[in-house]
């Protein structure tokens, strides 16, 4: 009578080893798959001058993966919406609306938005 390892039947045992090995290499497999980066770099905001205005003041914003048809660019100055004046992929031209207030720069493109991190002020 046979004991431990030996006594399981020879198929079996490799049945068992080969399902062992094919998971294995279907977890190597789908580990060593290549992750495509967005070769763009993402919607930033880097600088907008001057860093302050009155309303119909036109303001430069610089940054990255901005839309070059000016439509497609939504600038927001503390959520009141100026109107896009020019705009390349690292440069948007606007007008500072009447009724905004100091604070932070938002630009939107195709549903991504960014926000400056200095606040743009307002003056009268």
């Amino acid at each position: 009578m046979r004991t431990g390892i030996s006594a399981v039947r020879p198929s079996v045992l490799y049945i068992f080893l080969g399902s062992i090995f094919l998971f294995a290499m279907i977890l190597y497999l789908s580990s060593c798959t290549s992750k495509k980066s967005d070769p763009t770099p993402g919607l930033s905001i880097s600088s907008f001058s001057p860093v302050s205005g009155a309303a119909g003041a036109n303001i430069t914003i610089k940054g990255a993966s901005f839309s070059d048809n000016a439509s497609n660019n939504t600038v927001t100055f503390n959520g009141v919406p100026g109107t896009v004046t020019g705009a390349t992929t690292t440069q948007i031209t606007v007008l500072v609306p009447t009724g905004a207030a100091s604070g932070k720069i938002t630009v939107t493109v195709n549903s991504k938005s960014t926000t400056s991190t200095e606040d743009f002020i307002i003056l009268q």
